[in-house]
């Protein structure tokens, strides 16, 4: 599992969410609300964290 905490100026969530489950089959991705700002995203069933941390460096 893998979580990181986003802003909403960055990008939406649900695209994000989208982009991640089709770049790696088998991962779910879900997220909360922080506040009006920010998200918290969490992944869960990504075996490359590494490939996955690349996709999500651009929004961090």
């Amino acid at each position: 599992m893998k979580t990181i905490i986003i802003e909403y100026a960055m990008i939406d969530p649900v695209t994000l969410i989208n982009k991640i489950e089709k770049a790696f089959p088998g991962a779910m991705a879900r997220f909360t609300d922080i506040d009006e700002d920010y998200f918290e995203l969490s992944v869960y069933g990504c075996t490359d964290l590494e490939m996955l941390e690349s996709v999500l460096a651009e929004y961090v």
